[in-house]
């Protein structure tokens, strides 16, 4: 599953409309990637970043730290994903290019 989910995942269900599920998929539907994504890269640094188009932007951010998985199915971050300040989420769905988290903290 880690090779499944190596890479950039751009959200689809934007700031604050994430109910209680985040919807990630491979590619941006905003213009130059802009909008909130997250990234999971070897060996294990994990990514959490927001850009937009005004620079002035009060959630522009590019943090970085660790992420492991529990259970097959738990990821657990070292920092927390910005839209919803969770650390542990659930993978509901991981296509190839969708990815659907569950904040359980």
């Amino acid at each position: 599953m880690t090779d499944s989910l190596a890479g950039t995942w751009y959200l689809t269900n934007p700031f604050p409309i994430t109910n209680d599920s985040l919807v990630y998929e491979r590619i941006s539907a905003a213009p130059y990637n802009w909008g909130d994504r997250i990234e999971f890269n070897a060996p294990q640094i994990f990514v959490d970043a927001y850009s937009a188009k005004c620079g002035n932007d009060e959630r522009i951010h590019n943090d970085s730290g660790t992420w492991i998985f529990l259970n097959g199915s738990i990821i657990v971050t070292s920092i927390p994903i910005s839209v919803d300040q969770g650390t542990k989420h659930k993978i509901l769905s991981l296509t190839a290019d969708k990815l659907i988290l569950k904040k359980l903290n």
